[in-house]
Formats: C-alpha cells, sequence, structure tokens
C-alpha cells in the first residue's frame, strides 16, 4: 500500500497554527464541531502471562498476568476525524478508570521506565534521528517542575518486543522490558484493528494493558480508585511520511503518546473547518489530532500531569 503524503498546503496551514494558540472565542467556534467517542470494542484474548525482559534478553514469570484494556490514537489532520479511545473491557464498567501504582510495579520500583523499539524504525528516518526525538519527549514531560517520577530509559535490545503486536501475529517477544514502551513502526494493516479503515488515518497508538491477579481481577494496590497499569504499549504508523521537525512530527506525536503512557487523556474540543481539517480549543500536546509540531508542555498539558503524578508516589 502506498503511503499517504500530507499536501504541503496543509501542512504549511499546520506551520502557521503552530505559532498561535487556537481563540475559543474566535470563528472556528462557528464551525462543526466534532466529539471524541468512547468505542466498545468486543475483544477475545485470554490473559496473558507476564514474562519480564533483563538486560540480557533473557525472561523471567512474574506474578501477575495482563489484560488488554484500551487503546487512545492520534490522527491525521487531513482526515476530519479526532483520535478515539477503544476500551475492550466487557466487564460491565463504562467509567474504567487506570494508572500505574507505586505497590505494584513490574519493574519492583516506583520509578517509571521508557523504552525505544531498535528493530522497527521504519521507512523514512533512520532509528538514531527517530530515538532521539522519543527521548527528548520523554525529558520534556520528565523536566515538569511538579512531579518526580524517577523516569529512565532501559537500553535497547536488537529484538522485536510488544505483547499487542505479538497477539496480532506480528513478530515479536511478548514481554514487560518498562512501563511505557515505543514499539516501533508499524504496516499500515496493523492500524485496521483499532478501526475500519485505521490505517489511513492513525498516527500513533497506545495501548493500556492492566494488572489482574490470580482470581483473574483486575487490582487497586494504592487504593485511589484506579486499576494498577501493568504497562502501556505505544505503535507508530509507518502508513505516513514521518519528519524530523517537519511533516508528521516524531518528536510532537511521541510526546502525545508518551503522555498517554503517563496516564493523561486526550483534551480539547475539536471543530472541523469549512475549508476541511481539524482545529482545537484550546490547542494542546493532548489534543485528539495533530495539529502541526508541538514540543512544549504547558496549560492544560502542564495542569493534567500535575494532577496525575503532583504527588507520585505518594498517590
Amino acid at each position: 500500500m502506498e503511503k499517504l503524503k500530507i499536501a504541503s498546503i496543509a501542512l504549511l496551514a499546520l506551520a502557521v497554527q503552530g505559532c498561535q494558540d487556537v481563540d475559543p472565542t474566535s470563528d472556528v467556534l462557528d464551525q462543526s464541531q466534532i466529539n471524541e467517542e468512547v468505542v466498545y470494542k468486543d475483544l477475545d484474548w485470554k490473559p496473558i502471562d507476564v514474562k519480564t525482559i533483563d538486560p540480557n534478553a533473557r525472561t523471567t514469570n512474574s506474578p501477575y498476568q495482563v489484560e488488554l484494556v484500551s487503546a487512545e490514537y492520534i490522527t491525521a489532520p487531513e482526515s476530519n476525524m479526532a483520535g478515539q479511545t477503544v476500551i475492550f473491557s466487557d466487564r460491565g464498567s463504562k467509567k474504567l478508570d487506570f494508572d500505574f501504582s507505586p505497590i505494584a510495579k513490574l519493574n519492583e520500583t516506583p520509578d517509571i521506565s521508557y523504552y525505544v523499539d531498535q528493530v522497527r524504525p521504519g521507512t523514512d528516518l533512520d532509528l538514531a534521528t527517530k530515538e532521539a526525538a522519543i527521548d527528548r519527549a520523554a525529558a520534556t514531560w520528565d523536566g515538569v517542575n511538579c512531579s518526580d517520577f524517577g523516569l529512565y530509559k532501559v537500553d535497547g535490545l536488537p529484538l522485536p518486543i510488544g505483547i499487542v503486536a505479538y497477539e496480532l501475529g506480528y513478530p515479536s517477544i511478548p514481554g514487560y522490558i518498562a512501563d511505557v514502551n515505543h514499539a516501533g513502526w508499524m504496516p499500515a494493516s496493523f492500524f485496521d484493528f483499532l478501526a475500519p479503515n485505521g490505517s489511513q488515518f492513525i498516527l500513533g497508538v497506545t495501548f493500556t494493558l492492566l494488572l489482574i491477579d490470580e482470581n483473574g481481577e483486575y487490582i487497586d494496590t494504592n487504593g485511589d480508585g484506579k486499576f494498577d497499569v501493568g504497562l502501556r504499549e505505544i505503535y507508530y504508523n509507518d502508513n505516513f511520511y514521518w519528519g524530523d521537525g517537519e511533516l508528521v512530527d516524531v518528536e510532537t506525536i511521541a510526546l502525545h503518546e508518551m503522555g498517554h503512557g503517563l496516564s493523561q487523556g486526550h483534551f480539547g474540543k475539536a471543530f472541523i473547518k469549512n475549508k476541511g481539517g481539524i482545529q482545537f480549543a484550546p490547542r494542546a500536546v493532548m489534543n485528539a489530532s495533530y495539529t502541526g509540531v508541538q514540543t512544549q508542555i504547558k496549560g492544560t498539558d502542564n495542569g493534567g500531569h500535575c494532577g496525575i503524578w503532583g504527588n507520585w508516589p505518594n498517590n
């Protein structure tokens, strides 16, 4: 399948928009408003045994299993579609809430870890350029003053790692190597699992896998009213052209997906403009569609992050 190519006019519009925030009182509000949907999708997957992967690629059994519970994805601007949250759980709750617990961590420390895939760099930029962009995104979240969650990077291995990729039939080792996993650039077909023709408009997705106990139940070990996250996996769509500060900017999308990896949801009202494309009020990293290069955390993104991580690990 040929890659989609964002028209230069659309990129120019994004570049101009990237220099300014959306004024919620502007005439954009006269356009068609679209609301992010929460989609419920049946998933016939059994609970997954967790094996932790050490720096030497050896695996060790964990006392937990995990279950895929949700996916959050960001969309291309020309699609006129806002990103969505997909809930896979059929446990009867329409308001599942989940976060990491400092007590039940698969790395056995309250510190948060992240990993960058070494074997699925995609077909455009080289691995080093993409990895550096992801590292900058991680450092940006780590640098928010209100929080201290001990973010550290796990060394890369020359192996494809990813539970969701494995379950969908792609070559992968189904294990835990970090809390937040940038699991690489996947072929277009991977994203059709999330939505009809998802390969044509989904840029990236973050999957959340919850810990379950020996009785098959979600757990809340720190009593915060949120089910405990085992890990998150982030995948990027190789059906698009990716750039370093241009096109679909790797750092911007990685910053967005890392936000999901750190438990933030989508934010902002979306509007379809008369001339096409989506505009958000307010403009934020955690908007559900790509609106151009954004590499700083401020405003609502900062507030959402601080609300989640401001008291860590005493949540």
